[in-house]
């Protein structure tokens, strides 16, 4: 089939990093929401609260709802189906942007498969935000998802990016699950060398937000954030320098 022979369409709808921080999605956003009738979220509950917030007067009973799971299998006959009648088809990650650390690019995929359109829309992303207040190499940069939960590779994953850093400049990003950030953090303090930078940032776009960017050997000397349960990013490399 050729690139985009279907009239439907897959929209990459964003949501806020921080439920009350609607202000950091832009209108064309709220206009997709109210045209749109078929939706794959993460949780369909959160997914309607969202909406109803953003537009309280929508009617959200005329809405179709199918859940994407990273533990199950995602069922894209819906998807084709809703697609291969001319229709428009949101999906919304749980925060941010879907597609990226989402199981929501399983659905892009077969959207590109069929020749539909798929249309990102503007919006909050973590992993940017994270690199930009970073003040890190933002020019080469790798997303690394989330690290080993086991200590002994986690310790050797550590190790790599670091080797990876030194040898290329590269700035290294990557996620936890919220409730072990501490863990993650004290390992990163343990295993580092002194001279690497680390950059945390949680919380983003919340009126508690917090970015702490500095080598190994100062985060040792100073009080370390309470990261358990808040959602953060993680950036070892090396800070930038002027020409």
């Amino acid at each position: 089939m050729s690139s985009h022979s279907l009239k439907g369409c897959v929209y990459l709808i964003p949501t806020p990093l921080y439920e009350t921080a609607l202000q950091s999605l832009p209108a064309e956003v709220m206009e997709a929401l109210g045209r749109i009738r078929y939706f794959y979220a993460e949780k369909a509950t959160t997914a309607r609260r969202f909406i109803k917030k953003l537009l309280p007067d929508v009617d959200l009973k005329t809405r179709i709802w199918l859940e994407i799971d990273k533990h199950r299998p995602v069922s894209l006959e819906p998807l084709r189906q809703w697609l291969l009648a001319g229709a428009e088809v949101g999906i919304l990650s749980e925060a941010g942007c879907p597609g990226i650390a989402d199981p929501g690019q399983l659905l892009v995929a077969e959207a590109h498969r069929l020749g539909a359109r798929v249309i990102p829309l503007t919006g909050p992303n973590a992993l940017i935000l994270a690199l930009m207040a970073s003040g890190m190499n933002g020019q080469q940069f790798r997303f690394c998802g989330y690290l080993p939960v086991e200590s002994k590779q986690r310790r050797q994953m550590i190790q790599a990016l670091e080797r990876r850093v030194q040898e290329t400049g590269e700035t290294q990003i990557f996620i936890e699950t919220p409730y072990r950030n501490q863990q993650l953090l004290t390992a990163l303090l343990q295993q580092l060398h002194p001279q690497t930078w680390l950059c945390v940032a949680a919380e983003l776009t919340s009126p508690h937000a917090f970015i702490q960017s500095a080598p190994i050997s100062q985060w040792r000397t100073s009080a370390l954030p309470n990261l358990h349960k808040k959602p953060s990013v993680f950036l070892i490399g090396l800070p930038a320098h002027a020409a």
